[in-house]
């Protein structure tokens, strides 16, 4: 396939704002406050090293069984180069989301051949709002958890289509390594991919070697799951954090329909501004549209995909993060056939990724640090606790959630010390305590969101 030559003036632009939209996500990222999960997923790889138990996560001391632990072992590697902080998860969030727009920009070449839909694929997954905007900085699961799904897609798509057996059977270590980040979805993705690409060539000849993957993609968990503290208790929890959210049949036909309108306007939200541009120029221009067979078994595969979070009413946004790539290379080839008929439509899609990238910029450099100075500053509330407590003190948390845990983290990571629950530490001689009210025997009080931070000393 050629591209138009106009389109292929701007290439080394499409390069600049690619380039550009990674750039954007640096500034303050290490000068604002952990938020969201990144607390606990920091405090969890902290106790991790310092406790030299790399398969049983644990949290305050306590056996923490909600994620497996591979993430955390890339926010330990990520402390040999940054230390411990703010950055340290977030650096492997910028990582991930890099190497992510890399191999969809492969993939997309792979399939298309063609270098500015392969630009514009990479492209349009980073500059989407939510990923530009909160989940391709921030230290959670979700963006590393969509490389590795990503890799896997790319090894299954290429090992399919091009006869790659090798390609197969790698694609089994992939979807461990994404199990191991995030859990059973790794192989609902893993399935649906499989069952795609089966139906779309209709041919068995690499059925030994999907096997073959799907033994390797579970002995690497297993191995994993023996060797922590309780195999049923994590195996159990896993379960439930995977079908919790599957509804149980309590939700009418209706609610399905809400939901499924719902959460089709919250993805729209996700991918803005490019959803709001495919939209509209698949209304004016449909008919300049042909979709050639890697597109039709793309779309396919992002429909088989895609359905189970429809169909559950309690999906959120995040869990179709790891469908990103392919969206992005879906709209990056439609909106390549538009761009060599329609001109004007490709000034209006860079003028929009430039003005989202320097929004961005303008978020990292300006209104981050200007909301910073409007928030509880945890980090300082814990250097404020540090000065009432002594070396050799045995210090415990009980503030598990909320901006309680986050202080608590920070503690820890300040005093290069190990934090614990009252309960593993019974004799603690220093103790944090969340509570909706102050107690006369606490030395020190601070109210955090209708909630006090309460110290106490032995």
């Amino acid at each position: 396939m050629q591209d138009s030559k106009f389109l292929q003036r701007h290439t080394v632009y499409l390069w600049i704002l690619l380039i550009a939209s990674l750039l954007s996500l640096l500034p303050n990222l290490g000068g604002y406050q952990l938020r969201a999960e990144e607390p606990l997923r920091l405090m969890v790889s902290f106790e991790m090293l310092k406790r030299g138990e790399f398969f049983q996560p644990t949290f305050l001391g306590e056996p923490y069984y909600n994620k497996p632990p591979f993430f955390n072992w890339l926010i330990i590697a990520a402390s040999y180069i940054v230390g411990w902080s703010e950055l340290t998860p977030r650096v492997v969030s910028i990582v991930s989301l890099t190497l992510t727009a890399l191999f969809t920009i492969l993939l997309s070449y792979k399939l298309i051949k063609s270098i500015n839909v392969a630009l514009l694929s990479g492209l349009i997954l980073i500059t989407s709002g939510d990923v530009l905007f909160w989940y391709g900085y921030l230290g959670e699961i979700d963006i590393t958890f969509t490389l590795f799904v990503s890799i896997m897609f790319y090894l299954l798509i290429i090992g399919h289509i091009f006869n790659k057996p090798m390609y197969v059977i790698l694609s089994g270590i992939a979807t461990s390594l994404a199990f191991l980040l995030k859990g059973i979805p790794a192989y609902a993705f893993w399935g649906s991919t499989v069952l795609g690409l089966f139906f779309f060539k209709r041919s068995l000849f690499l059925l030994k070697h999907y096997l073959v993957a799907l033994v390797i993609s579970l002995l690497i968990p297993i191995l994993w799951i023996l060797n922590t503290a309780n195999p049923m208790a994590y195996i159990n929890t896993l379960i439930d954090q995977a079908f919790s959210r599957v509804n149980k049949g309590q939700a009418s036909a209706l609610d399905h329909l809400l939901h499924s309108v719902e959460y089709f306007a919250l993805n729209i939200k996700q991918l803005f501004p490019h959803s709001i541009l495919f939209i509209i120029s698949s209304i004016l221009y449909r008919s300049v549209l042909s979709l050639n067979s890697p597109m039709k078994l793309l779309i396919l595969l992002f429909l088989l995909n895609y359905a189970p979070y429809v169909i559950s009413i309690d999906s959120q946004g995040r869990y179709i993060l790891p469908l990103f790539p392919v969206i992005g290379i879906i709209m990056g080839y439609y909106f390549n056939e538009i761009f060599k008929y329609k001109t004007k439509l490709l000034k209006l899609f860079l003028a929009a990724v430039s003005i989202t990238i320097l929004l961005r910029l303008i978020y990292g450099l300006f209104v981050l640090p200007l909301t910073e100075e409007h928030k509880v500053n945890t980090k300082a509330i814990a250097l404020s606790i540090s000065r009432f407590i002594k070396d050799k003190d045995i210090v415990a948390c009980d503030c598990k959630y909320g901006k309680g845990r986050s202080v608590c983290v920070y503690l820890a990571i300040t005093r290069s010390k190990l934090l614990t629950t009252s309960k593993i530490s019974p004799d603690w001689t220093v103790l944090l305590k969340c509570s909706s009210s102050i107690s006369n025997l606490s030395i020190y009080n601070v109210k955090l969101n209708g909630k006090f931070i309460s110290l106490y000393k032995r």
